[in-house]
């Protein structure tokens, strides 16, 4: 049956002057961007967002459902801070992959770019390849996997190829819609590739929509 959407933000807490200083937004030292740990209430930021992402699966748990967590600490130039959430996101993710959940999760971890404030990004051309080269990974149930076996190894072969925010934008849109293929009409045309679906490995950036000055294919490593 149909059910009532409903969405749900969390944004209030991190506005809090003890995480997010209005005198000093980009700090080294405190808040969102600091090379030290960051805590709201003497609780890790992203301790924060695990416990919200938790509560939100239990509220819903017998709903279909998305859900975004954004963490940035990977947004300072020590690349220690990081560290902090390692073990949260860990724990987390397998406490989901080990639930009896008969529809089944897909986890997608990814970063809308790579490390851009380290001294291996500002002195070496790698440092900046790497930098266009964000993370991508894609945790599937086994019996998903099993089911879309045609899917999935052009997923795999994806992997060789250039892929963009569009193509995981639109790969999101092949789940929903295999969720509920009623909403088909009403989704607006989009220029991304599913990663079901087979991507050139030959595809360019110009074939993708990249600008030259973001493209990972260009200089030496062209």
């Amino acid at each position: 049956g149909r059910h009532d959407n409903a969405d749900h933000e969390l944004v209030l807490p991190f506005c809090s002057p003890e995480y997010h200083r209005p005198k000093d937004p980009f700090g080294i030292r405190t808040g969102p961007y600091s090379s030290r740990r960051r805590c709201l209430g003497g609780q890790l930021i992203g301790t924060h967002l695990l416990d919200n992402t938790r509560a939100f699966w239990r509220a819903y748990s017998d709903l279909p459902k998305f859900f975004v967590a954004g963490f940035l600490e990977g947004h300072e130039g020590t690349a220690e801070v990081v560290r902090t959430i390692d073990p949260g996101i860990a724990e987390f993710i397998t406490d989901l992959t080990d639930a009896d959940d008969e529809r089944g999760t897909i986890i997608f971890l990814l970063s809308d770019h790579g490390q851009h404030m380290s001294p291996f990004f500002l002195f070496s051309s790698l440092g900046k390849l790497e930098h266009q080269l964000p993370l991508l990974a894609v945790l599937a149930p086994k019996q998903f996997v099993d089911a879309n076996a045609a899917r999935f190894a052009n997923m795999r072969a994806n992997s060789q190829s250039l892929v963009t925010g569009y193509d995981i934008h639109q790969t999101w849109r092949d789940l929903l819609e295999r969720a509920d293929p009623s909403i088909r009409p009403q989704l607006e045309p989009t220029r991304g590739i599913s990663l079901f679906r087979s991507i050139a490995l030959d595809r360019t950036c110009a074939d993708a929509g990249v600008p030259d000055e973001f493209c990972k294919c260009r200089g030496e490593y062209r």
